[in-house]
């Protein structure tokens, strides 16, 4: 009978102690927010801080099909495992990571690569729908914080100061083989 009770302790503290690590660890996501311009292709980074022995993410990020087109993901500088990705529905990007060695630290977790549609300007939010992690020893859930990003899209500006001196150098030429 003792040796009942002191089992059923010891497996419950052992519980506990692994749910408070799982729930004292947490790992935050931020996708910046960026400026492009019309008909420009552009990479925005998902980044990772407080990252701790993860071995594996499931991501789910939403953007704007009439604003951007996604091309491609990466691996950021901080994923050293396999990177799948799911776009078969547009507009949302399911990104899945699994790394057995874990992932730790701050950085560059993925890297998603868009191209801009359409020649106005405009604005997508990069919003997370879902964002889960797994410790790699234990498997337990590790709790993820969000922040979303924005995709600002400008029309494109005049040419830039290198065109007009350019221009300025042909018709200095031009004038001069005139006289």
């Amino acid at each position: 009978m003792i040796q009942k009770r002191f089992l059923t302790i010891a497996v419950l503290s052992l519980l506990l102690i692994f749910s408070q690590n799982a729930m004292g660890q947490m790992i935050d996501l931020d996708i910046p927010d960026t400026t492009t311009s019309v008909g420009s292709s552009v990479e925005v980074p998902i980044m990772m801080s407080n990252g701790a022995d993860v071995g594996s993410m499931d991501l789910v990020v939403t953007y704007d099909p009439e604003v951007l087109s996604f091309s491609s993901v990466e691996k950021g500088d901080l994923t050293n495992g396999m990177l799948q990705a799911n776009t078969e529905t547009e507009g949302t990007i399911i990104i899945s990571i699994v790394d057995v060695d874990g992932i730790n630290g701050d950085g560059e977790l993925v890297v998603m690569s868009f191209d801009v549609m359409g020649e106005e300007a405009g604005s997508s939010s990069l919003t997370f729908t879902s964002a889960q992690a797994n410790d790699v020893n234990t498997y337990i859930d590790i709790q993820v914080g969000t922040s979303d990003g924005t995709m600002t899209v400008e029309q494109k500006g005049l040419p830039g100061f290198e065109l007009w001196m350019a221009a300025f150098v042909i018709f200095l030429t031009m004038l001069f083989r005139r006289s």
